[in-house]
């Protein structure tokens, strides 16, 4: 996983595209890369020399056989990328909301045996509406509780705060 830390444009363009080709190279030198996931949330634009770069990239390493997905770009972002090209070249399977969603979309296309991003959703909505109903009765609970004062007598208006 690899963040682009600012605003891509020709000035800085051929730094990050060095600064890829360097870690990749690294990483290899460990442990065959067979994924790279871009994490653009703080880049706002790219120009279109950062553009053709990025593509050159990404055509790059998908000869060495490394996947590069990319995840949380904002929407001038994915405009800039539409417009030149990058996001149809890069195919819609490959881009992502979230880290975690490139990071899971990896593994299971590696292979590894992990649940599903429909696998987590479905967990996640069982764990949300759980804890709805179990809000639902603690609030009924507060309600009636609020209804009697300390000695089982019901109260009929609700105490004010004391100064």
């Amino acid at each position: 996983i690899v963040r682009i830390g600012a605003t891509m444009y020709f000035a800085n363009v051929a730094y990050v595209e060095e600064t890829l080709r360097t870690l990749i190279a690294d990483m290899d030198a460990i442990s065959e890369v067979k994924y790279l996931v871009l994490d653009f949330t703080p880049v706002t634009t790219a120009d279109f020399s950062a553009v053709e770069a990025l593509s050159d990239v990404v055509e790059n390493f998908r000869e060495r056989g490394v996947q590069v997905a990319f995840s949380c770009v904002g929407p001038r972002l994915e405009g800039v990328f539409e417009r030149f090209g990058l996001l149809e070249s890069l195919r819609e399977e490959w881009c992502f909301t979230t880290v975690h969603e490139a990071v899971l979309h990896c593994a299971c296309h590696s292979g590894a045996d992990l649940p599903s991003l429909e696998q987590e959703l479905e967990t996640a909505v069982k764990e949300l509406e759980t804890k709805v109903s179990e809000l639902s009765l603690a609030q009924d609970r507060v309600e009636r509780l609020r209804r009697y004062t300390s000695d089982g007598s019901v109260v009929t208006k609700q105490p004010t705060a004391k100064r």
